[in-house]
């Protein structure tokens, strides 16, 4: 190593997101912090380490002082971005060293060779956990005064992968074992002061990890990898200080959102007590307003001991899809209905609402085992279902040649949402590669896939119309032939809903492109660029439209919602005018509770006056009668009214979220807990007494 009186090597650390529209990643850059809190302890007084998460401010840096290294991590969000800026450096420092590292990489042998074969500026890729690679190449890097021609000597480098450019020869060293110990090796990115400076953007969020790895299989996640299977814990007393650190900064800010990035919060022993933490946190300070992490897929009566502890945290069960066959042929568990409906009802319980997620189009996927998966769910009882296309990610089995030849994938392309700038004059976006058919369905099968998930993201939305739904299962109504009803007739409905469905429906057929190149001639072309920057192209579509729901027209969708509820249960009554007065006032209560939620009004305190012939907020509450019995002698006047709690929590999100309609449909859609924000219902004291 070199000593303290020698020049040391300035390290640039760039873990970047896209911030045209909106910031596309919010989270603050701790994986680059682990590296830079680990670097920092192996070599004291011999590297100077600078973080970067943003892309501008990277180029500025460059611009005023080109580092030594130049480490830059390459994921399917950033890895265009990632490129681009390795070569705008390279130009400017032909002797400088470009090191890269994460996810995005194969580990085929063929297509490693041709990365660096077509990006001939990158020296090093770092493989799996990126602290222990990368202090082998600091050693080598440091022993040679980075010398090039000697680091890359045709000798490997643990944990590292590079292209011997003579000898034509790809140079991979060994696993850099992950320790047992993980707590005593890696310092903390946030009590080393690390991640101070991301604390003063009050649009970034903190994550914390309390475990790393995962012990399962999956063939389409890179968590699922032989390395990543060793997990390994941080300490309690680390964590905990970590969140009280934390804390201090964001306890009076308008951003009081925190997020794990376990793949399994909850699955384990420790996780009880780090959730304990968080109460004790939310009690008093209010921080965090809300939770989210990835639920731990065993040791479910835990998980829903954790979760039901912490205050707006939601419940995310990942089941991906119900079918034995496609399970097994990504590697996972048989889905056990029965189990899993036991845990929903358990949550139910408690009041807390459970989401889910699944994938489309998965090895062995036909139409029927997709529609199936969807019936399972809604039988299910989940108060949200969050639908996703399989998408083939580098690294992981799906994306290899054998998975190719088995399944006859049918890959499109379309641009990754939200990702996308113009730096230095050049515009730049990622893309990302989906499968839309295989030898088991058809690209018809995907998009009519698509179409119903846009149902399901409008009938299962936040529990917005959350009464709707419960008054169907009260008439005993099949919520997936509901779904598929609704679905039917909101394609061709005249008026808002369904104009905005059917630009649904277009958006989704003409985001996908045959060939990548195509893609690229298109946007590039200035005035499509401009496309994206407006949001009418390179959105996230169920997100985009979820929201608009919401924000555009909800009386709308109220209307369609009534009159298709309506129709579906007419048929099979004769009691069409009491169904029909029913329905009517859970409208009523709807739009008292939602209508116009997100505004500066509902801030300011304005409150909505609606006349109620039942009570509904009892028949809400008890569960175990018909609305029927809950009917008024009279009609009374309820008042929806906003707390204090869901009025700081809007003024937070107007404030933070103000750049445009993108930045608004990404934190709403996928930060918040809506159900928090709604209105109050509120009698007055004789007409409580009256209805009593």
């Amino acid at each position: 190593m070199k000593n303290s009186s020698q020049k040391k090597t300035t390290i640039y650390l760039a873990d970047l997101t896209y911030d045209t529209t909106v910031i596309s990643l919010e989270h603050f850059p701790i994986a680059v912090g682990y590296i830079a809190a680990y670097i920092n302890q192996q070599f004291p007084c011999t590297v100077e380490i600078k973080i970067f998460k943003f892309p501008g401010l990277l180029f500025d840096a460059i611009d005023k002082c080109l580092p030594d290294i130049l480490a830059v991590s390459h994921f399917p969000w950033n890895k265009n971005l990632g490129i681009y800026i390795a070569d705008y450096y390279s130009c400017r420092k032909t002797n400088g060293f470009v090191v890269f590292g994460g996810g995005e990489f194969s580990f085929e042998k063929e297509k490693q060779v041709s990365f660096f074969n077509k990006h001939k500026m990158v020296d090093m890729f770092v493989m799996y956990d990126g602290e222990f690679g990368f202090e082998k190449l600091l050693e080598k890097y440091i022993k040679y005064n980075g010398e090039k021609k000697d680091i890359l000597d045709g000798q490997s480098i643990d944990g590292c992968v590079y292209w011997h450019r003579k000898q034509k020869k790809l140079i991979t060293g060994n696993w850099a074992k992950r320790p047992d110990a993980i707590d005593d090796v890696i310092p903390s990115p946030y009590l080393t002061g690390l991640m101070d400076p991301f604390f003063n953007n009050p649009l970034l969020t903190p994550m914390i990890q309390s475990t790393r790895g995962c012990p399962f299989t999956c063939t389409y996640c890179w968590a699922g990898n032989k390395y990543n299977r060793q997990v390994r814990h941080f300490s309690t007393e680390r964590v905990i200080a970590e969140l009280e650190y934390i804390a201090s900064f964001r306890k009076n800010s308008t951003n009081k959102l925190l997020t794990f990035s376990n793949a399994n919060f909850g699955m384990y022993q420790n996780d009880e007590i780090i959730a304990e933490k968080i109460v004790d946190l939310q009690e008093k300070y209010g921080f965090p307003s809300s939770f989210y992490t990835p639920c731990g897929k065993d040791n479910k009566n835990r998980v829903f001991g954790i979760i039901k502890k912490i205050k707006n945290a939601a419940a995310i069960v990942s089941v991906q899809s119900t079918d034995s066959i496609v399970l097994k042929n990504v590697n996972r568990s048989v889905f056990k209905i029965d189990e899993y409906k036991s845990i929903v009802d358990q949550f139910h319980t408690e009041g807390i609402p459970v989401e889910t997620e699944i994938i489309a189009g998965m090895p062995g996927e036909t139409k029927q085992t997709h529609l199936q998966t969807i019936r399972d769910l809604i039988h299910m009882g989940l108060d949200e279902i969050h639908p996703f296309t399989l998408m083939f990610l580098n690294g992981t089995v799906l994306c290899t040649d054998e998975s190719q030849n088995k399944h006859q994938w049918d890959k499109r392309f379309r641009i990754l949402p939200r990702n996308f700038g113009k730096y230095r004059g050049k515009i730049c976006f990622e893309t990302e590669m989906v499968a839309v058919g295989s030898n088991t369905y058809t690209i018809e099968d995907y998009l009519y896939w698509r179409g119903l998930h846009g149902v399901l993201r409008i009938i299962f939305n936040y529990a917005f119309f959350s009464d709707f739904i419960q008054y169907l299962k009260e008439k005993k109504v099949d919520m997936f032939e509901f779904c598929l009803a609704f679905y039917s007739s909101v394609k061709d409905s005249k008026g808002f809903a369904g104009e905005q469905f059917r630009s649904f429906l277009r958006e989704a057929h003409e985001e996908i492109w045959d060939t990548e190149e195509e893609l690229y001639a298109y946007y590039l072309q200035e005035d499509n660029y401009q496309k994206l920057l407006t949001g009418e192209k390179g959105e996230n579509l169920l997100g985009k439209y979820k929201v608009i729901t919401v924000c555009e027209h909800f009386d709308a969708w109220c209307d369609f919602f009534y009159t298709e509820s309506v129709n579906f249960l007419s048929s099979n009554t004769t009691l069409i005018d009491n169904i029909k007065s029913e329905l009517s006032c859970i409208k009523d209560h709807i739009m008292g509770k939602a209508f116009n939620i997100l505004s500066d009004e509902t801030v300011k305190g304005k409150t909505i006056k609606r006349t109620i012939h039942y009570d509904i907020v009892k028949w809400q509450k008890e569960k175990n009668k018909l609305l029927s019995e809950y009917k008024l002698s009279q009609p009374i006047t309820v008042i929806y009214e906003s707390d204090e709690e869901s009025k700081r929590t809007i003024s937070e999100i107007l404030t933070l979220h103000q750049k445009g309609k993108s930045d608004l449909w990404k934190a709403v859609g996928s930060r918040y807990y809506l159900p928090a924000l709604f209105r109050k219902p509120y009698y007055t004291k004789h007409q409580t007494e009256h209805n009593e």
